[in-house]
């Protein structure tokens, strides 16, 4: 029987197996193909380069994926956790059969792959985190918004520069327009000391749905809106890659509250939810 192992240590050896080398490959090769152009070569070398990492990448990331997956999924118990976590590393996609329809596994891997999908059918264990307080308060991150501040200053000044000094009005215009709004905006989010979020393991408060007990809430997930979808619930297919979301329904209504400017990882944040909903259990029997 395989050695149980936590979760981060299996999303840890995926970034150094997985993600790691295709970093590595495709910075290799294109900083090859640089060289050999500043050398004399033609600019053709780039698209060798890109034709090899379209060829080369997408080759490496199925078999590396699936030896990854085959050892993590039978060797951590938590596997719905697993499974959100590897999904937000891009490690994996959402679809459970994924790796199943890839043409470079072969048969006894996809017979692994097939007999790890049983562990889906058993509930995470339950492991509650002594470092996590009895409410947590969710702020506005707000070192995004002062660079933004910071540059959008910038763009206005250009702006003006450009109204009172080049004359060119209609860009210069458009520029103090667009660089004020963000400016203004910024600037809002900075002074906002109100949390965003609070959780505790008596129910769920945002700033705009206000607080509901989480024998209100059901379908909490973090999602990833985007092309592809998942979210933290498990099966339901959402979409992924462009913001994290925090969602839930509740008595006649639905929450729906983007997370990705909060001082908080969308992954934490999913820790928190099962965590909190978990306690709230216990404590009502």
């Amino acid at each position: 029987m395989p050695k149980t192992i936590t979760v981060n240590k299996a999303i840890w050896r995926g970034r150094l197996t997985v993600t790691l080398p295709l970093i590595i490959i495709f910075l290799s090769v294109f900083g090859t193909a640089v060289y050999l152009v500043f050398d004399g070569f033609g600019r053709w070398v780039f698209g060798i380069a890109f034709l090899f990492c379209m060829l080369v990448l997408p080759f490496y990331q199925a078999i590396m994926a699936t030896k990854w997956y085959i050892w993590a999924f039978s060797s951590v118990r938590n596997v719905h956790e697993l499974r959100q976590r590897a999904i937000f590393e891009r490690l994996i996609l959402n679809k459970r059969n994924f790796l199943l329809k890839s043409a470079f596994i072969s048969h006894s891997d996809q017979e692994t792959i097939v007999s790890i999908e049983k562990k889906f059918d058993v509930p995470d264990d339950y492991e509650d985190d002594p470092k996590i307080p009895a409410v947590t308060k969710i702020y506005v991150s707000k070192t995004g918004k002062v660079f933004l501040l910071l540059v959008m200053l910038i763009c206005f000044a250009a702006g003006l520069s450009l109204l009172f000094i080049a004359h060119i009005f209609i860009v210069g215009s458009i520029l103090c327009l667009a660089s004020g709004y963000l400016i203004f905006d910024a600037y809002r989010s900075i002074s906002n000391s109100q949390p965003q979020i609070v959780i505790s393991s008596e129910g769920i408060e945002t700033t705009t749905s206000g607080f509901h007990y989480w024998k209100e809430i059901k379908n909490e997930i973090v999602g990833i809106e985007g092309d592809t979808d998942y979210n933290e619930g498990g099966d339901n297919e959402m979409r992924r890659g462009t913001y994290y979301y925090l969602a839930y329904d509740f008595n006649n209504g639905k929450e729906k509250m983007p997370v990705y400017d909060l001082r908080i990882t969308h992954w934490k944040l999913a820790k928190l939810l099962r965590i909190y909903r978990s306690r709230s259990e216990l404590i009502s029997g």
